[in-house]
């Protein structure tokens, strides 16, 4: 899938490249931009979200929680 994160996300497991190939098949798309087609241009968000960096371990994901609570 042409430059899409390469990450593998440990806690969503359709970021492993093969099972997102696997469920686009299902769905009869060719990418994900596909499944998102329909919305009109101006009604999609086309910002960065302001959102921390992946956890890629269950300790880092744990220490940001904490951190949060």
């Amino acid at each position: 899938m042409e430059g899409e994160d390469t990450i593998v996300y440990p806690y969503i497991p359709n970021s492993v490249p093969r099972i997102k190939k696997h469920m686009l098949q299902e769905v009869d798309a060719e990418n994900i931009e596909q499944l998102f087609e329909e919305i009109l241009e101006r009604f999609r968000f086309k910002r960065s979200l302001n959102l921390p960096a992946p956890f890629l371990s269950e300790y880092a994901l744990r220490r940001h929680i904490e951190g949060l609570l």
